[in-house]
């Protein structure tokens, strides 16, 4: 007789391991399974929750972001505009002056935005890896873009260290093809450049009124 499977032996015939296997494969697997995959469930629903409102909240961003460049760009069309209209009789030996003095420091802040470039595709290559310890990218973050973007002397003025910490808040794409990570990063690298630029054009101008 099959003393595992019968439920009519006496108990006292049952071992107690076997009792035990019985009981739980007949009363509480059928009640404990459905409430854990319904929890399960639970748990993998608020997780897309939470990453859909995160991909929203990072699209908002972008566009907003992508907006102002846009409108830099308008601005400094027209400012370009102006300073051709400054530029007569004497003005021109002085703006030549401006120019080039602007336009060099232009170039600098076009080279530091140049080695941020690098360290935040460096810093999201770490992020999308699987095999790269967290601890370097922290190391990354803390010791040198925050530190290189809050040093700068123009930082206020193009937003340089606000910028790093919202990419690194919120910037969490990773390219499936591994070409291009980072999607926030990017955009701020042309808000940047922008704002360099717009920099550089009132300068320009006011040095000009001023002469």
């Amino acid at each position: 007789m099959n003393i595992e499977n019968d439920l009519n032996i006496p108990p006292d015939a049952e071992p107690v391991s076997k009792k035990i296997s019985r009981i739980a494969t007949q009363f509480l697997i059928p009640v404990l399974l459905p409430a854990s995959s319904a929890f399960i469930a639970c748990i993998a629903q608020r997780r897309v929750s939470s990453r859909l409102d995160q991909v929203n909240k990072e699209n908002e961003n972008v566009k907003h972001l992508q907006d102002e460049v846009a409108n830099l760009r308008d601005e400094v069309k027209f400012l370009e505009t102006r300073r051709g209209a400054l530029t007569s009789g004497h003005l021109k030996e002085i703006q030549q002056k401006v120019l080039k003095d602007e336009h060099d420091a232009f170039l600098k802040i076009a080279a530091d935005l140049d080695n941020m470039k690098t360290l935040l595709q460096k810093r999201q290559q770490i992020k999308c890896s699987l095999f790269t310890s967290r601890h370097h990218r922290l190391e990354l973050e803390d010791q040198q873009l925050k530190p290189f973007s809050y040093s700068r002397s123009y930082d206020k003025e193009l937003g340089l260290y606000p910028g790093v910490l919202d990419i690194l808040e919120n910037d969490n794409y990773c390219d499936p093809h591994g070409s291009k990570h980072g999607r926030l990063m990017w955009v701020y690298m042309d808000l940047w450049k922008a704002r360099a630029q717009l920099r550089m054009f009132k300068r320009v101008v006011k040095r000009i009124q001023d002469a």
